[in-house]
């Protein structure tokens, strides 16, 4: 019996001890903060959660306590050559992302009930990746029946909530810190370390680091001094996304976008910050991207506000709606995406 049939034959076992598990995980669709619905709250779930501090060991094995010849020699070891993947399976947009960018041979990605599981901003090669189950309702015996040889999820999910052991009953398990408020850099690099090929995620930060300088030398001082807002509002509620803490707002910051001073950053380092309707005029700018997974509509509910109507740039007919999969999280593809609309709309303003 192969190894992969082995561990098929104990997740069989796994699965009457781990399904009180899997249910818990049926209450959201994303892994991170900056997926949010009316009823979610964005702290709690995307290919974005909380991070955990070490993201690329799957062992769970105590260090033995008998020392022998071999173990007290001062010889290096020698590296271990990771075993190379065939079928991965990715755990959301984020981990999709990366693997498409280092060219790992991706098979299938878990679903989304309120978005497409492959988003439009992905390359071509994305195309034959298959939706396998749902995020909101994991289901190990669909993922067993899929048969992956590697699966890439988010560190969180797999520690916190207790989802390891029964991935690692399936296949391999290369675990990456995906949070918001983790640069994408970081994911990136495990990533690579995990399959092998670290210089090939070097190569790619690279690229993007060039990037964003070229799209920063396309703009005017002008329109580079120009002051960004990035929000979301739906429901009541809207929310601005600060420089330093959250996806798009790390992407700004590397691109060299300023931002309104409240913006820049957040003191207690959140991935985003509410405030109510009634406190609208918080998120102005000189421009204002607004994104979401329908942004037009919330654009429709702000244009009933008349405290919306007061703002410059609302005045100034510089409000610009964005794609809600790119702007909420991802990796090196989405943050070469964001850069690459903010230089659009910012290259749009006479300056």
């Amino acid at each position: 019996m192969n190894e992969t049939c082995a561990r098929r034959g104990r997740l069989l076992v796994w699965l009457a001890v781990t399904a009180l598990i899997a249910v818990s995980c049926g209450g959201s669709d994303s892994s991170g903060p900056e997926v949010a619905s009316s009823t979610e709250s964005e702290s709690a779930s995307s290919s974005e959660i909380e991070p955990t501090s070490d993201a690329t060991t799957t062992s769970t094995e105590a260090p033995s306590t008998s020392t022998t010849a071999a173990e007290t020699s001062t010889t290096a070891p020698e590296p271990v050559e990771q075993p190379n993947a065939e079928r991965i399976l990715t755990d959301g947009h984020s981990t999709l992302d990366a693997a498409l960018a280092l060219e790992l041979p991706v098979a299938g990605t878990l679903g989304y009930s309120d978005r497409a599981s492959v988003p439009d901003y992905l390359p071509d090669s994305a195309a034959s990746v298959e939706e396998v189950g749902n995020r909101g309702d994991i289901n190990f015996e669909v993922i067993a029946a899929f048969a992956p040889d590697a699966i890439v999820a988010n560190a969180f999910s797999l520690d916190s909530i207790g989802l390891r052991e029964p991935a690692e009953e399936l296949a391999r398990v290369v675990a990456v810190e995906t949070s918001t408020f983790v640069p994408w850099q970081t994911a990136l690099r495990q990533l690579g370390e995990g399959f092998g090929v670290p210089q090939r995620a070097e190569d790619r930060i690279a690229e993007a680091e060039a990037l964003f300088a070229e799209l920063r030398e396309s703009l005017t001082d002008a329109q580079r001094a120009l002051e960004v807002s990035v929000i979301r509002c739906a429901f009541g509620q809207c929310r601005y996304l600060p420089g330093g803490s959250s996806f798009p707002g790390m992407v700004l910051d590397d691109v060299g976008i300023a931002r309104p001073e409240i913006q820049r950053s957040d003191p207690e380092g959140r991935p985003f910050v509410e405030v109510s309707f009634e406190q609208i005029d918080l998120l102005t700018g000189d421009v204002i991207v607004l994104f979401g997974t329908d942004a037009e509509s919330e654009l429709e509910q702000l244009q009933g506000s008349a405290l919306w109507d007061l703002i410059p740039a609302v005045q100034n007919d510089l409000v610009f709606t964005v794609d809600g999969d790119a702007w909420f999280s991802g990796n090196v593809l989405a943050a070469e995406y964001v850069a690459r609309d903010i230089a659009e709309i910012l290259a749009s303003v006479p300056g």
